[in-house]
């Protein structure tokens, strides 16, 4: 009965550490996405800080949401786990850095994390993000994804998102 239970919770614990990794990576996915639907704005808002022209923005800007979108898929399908699991402890320490800055030296109402549709200051984006940090380390030990068809999502996904982030939102500061 005891050796039972043991797997009962084993498999338990998988499928609890599989969800957190597949919501961490659904926040990416929806983040990166909620962000390309309302592109203009969160152009205009990286722009704001001065740190580029207004055409490099506006492509540093679809980069940043591919990325995330990319790291988003790798999560959840456990795609290059590893690279990936740092790659998006990064990012979360990147964004909550930049967060950092924006509380201490500007006022913005919201920081664009999930475009305009959920708007955020950047405290409590500080908060989710520290949360997320904190759940990503609880999914750390996750195994890699090995399957024929592995190649073939990553080859989707980033032709996806490519074709999205350039063709389906053109960048029109181009034009």
């Amino acid at each position: 009965m005891r050796i039972f239970e043991k797997i009962l919770n084993m498999d338990f614990k998988k499928i609890i550490f599989a969800c957190i990794r597949i919501l961490l990576g659904g926040v990416f996915v929806s983040s990166s996405i909620l962000k390309l639907f309302s592109i203009d704005s969160f152009v205009l808002y990286v722009y704001s800080f001065g740190i580029f022209g207004y055409v490099a923005t506006t492509i540093l800007a679809r980069i940043l949401i591919i990325i995330e979108f990319l790291l988003g898929i790798g999560l959840i399908f456990r795609i290059f786990y590893k690279p990936t699991w740092w790659g998006t402890l990064l990012m979360l320490s990147g964004f909550s850095l930049f967060l950092l800055y924006v509380a201490f030296f500007r006022s913005d109402e919201n920081c664009h994390c999930f475009g305009d549709f959920i708007e955020l200051d950047a405290i409590p984006s500080i908060i989710k993000n520290l949360v997320m940090i904190g759940l990503l380390f609880l999914v750390k030990k996750q195994q890699e994804f090995t399957h024929a068809s592995k190649p073939y999502i990553v080859t989707i996904a980033i032709a996806a998102i490519l074709f999205i982030a350039f063709l389906g939102f053109p960048l029109d500061s181009l034009y």
